[in-house]
């Protein structure tokens, strides 16, 4: 602003209305791309907020038909436990090679990480003896 102030001091061609008319334009100016930039990010907002709105949608009905599919599955469970004597047998035969398999699982699991620690001794069948070649 203080440009029109010098220019009229030194003699400038332009009055003061003029300077101060072309300073309003370009704050115009600025502040038009200000707010088409602001109105991007608006509808970029929205379209984010539309696009999760779906999906949270589409995520409600899975919910759903695993509720289903978990409920149905309780209840053929409490049906096998509570039936008698020849299901929970079943139950045993199926339950204890299942935990096995797990336990084996775990421990393998365990024994490679053991194996890829970076204090592991080396997997070499010979030790090294400090022999150049």
């Amino acid at each position: 602003m203080s440009d029109w102030r010098s220019k009229q001091r030194n003699g400038g061609s332009l009055n003061t209305e003029e300077m101060l008319d072309a300073e309003n334009q370009r704050r115009t100016e600025g502040l038009a791309d200000r707010v088409s930039l602001l109105k991007g990010i608006a509808l970029d907002i929205e379209d984010i907020s539309k696009e999760s709105n779906r999906y949270v949608g589409s995520m409600g009905g899975d919910f759903n038909s695993s509720e289903g599919l978990l409920s149905g599955s309780m209840h053929r469970l409490s049906n096998m436990v509570g039936s008698g004597k020849n299901n929970r047998k079943l139950m045993c035969y199926i339950i204890v090679p299942l935990r096995e398999a797990l336990m084996a699982q775990w421990i393998a699991n365990s024994a490679w990480d053991l194996h890829d620690s970076p204090g592991a001794p080396s997997q070499t069948p010979w030790p090294d003896k400090g022999l150049k070649a």
